[in-house]
């Protein structure tokens, strides 16, 4: 079994998975300890991976990038859907788009919040 650390560092990985070094290092102590009730599944799964199944840096990187790619496929589906399936959704939608430069500050402060 490997250490998370073994093929990647902590300031490398911490951006991948959208978590602050230090929250990614708690993770990790968590994780070698057997505590996971915090830390996040999808985290789990990586920490699964490279400590069972990688064999250097870019396995891990292309395995990470897997993960979000489902994520987004997912989300893609049901954003689709709401669109084919609800009318006020879609009308929204349309709206913002159309309208993208009116947001654009809003959205750049929500995003700040996240």
């Amino acid at each position: 079994m490997n250490k998370i650390t073994e093929f990647i560092t902590i300031t490398e990985l911490a951006p991948l998975l959208n978590v602050s070094r230090p929250t990614l290092y708690k993770y990790m102590i968590d994780y070698e300890a057997g505590e996971v009730r915090n830390i996040k599944y999808e985290i789990i799964i990586i920490f699964d991976f490279i400590t069972k199944d990688a064999k250097n840096k870019v396995d891990i990187i292309e395995f990470i990038n897997k993960q979000k790619e489902g994520d987004d496929t997912t989300l893609f589906r049901k954003v689709k859907k709401l669109l084919n399936e609800d009318k006020h959704f879609k009308d929204l939608i349309t709206h913002l788009l159309k309208n993208y430069e009116d947001y654009e500050p809003l959205l750049i402060e929500m995003k700040k919040g996240q």
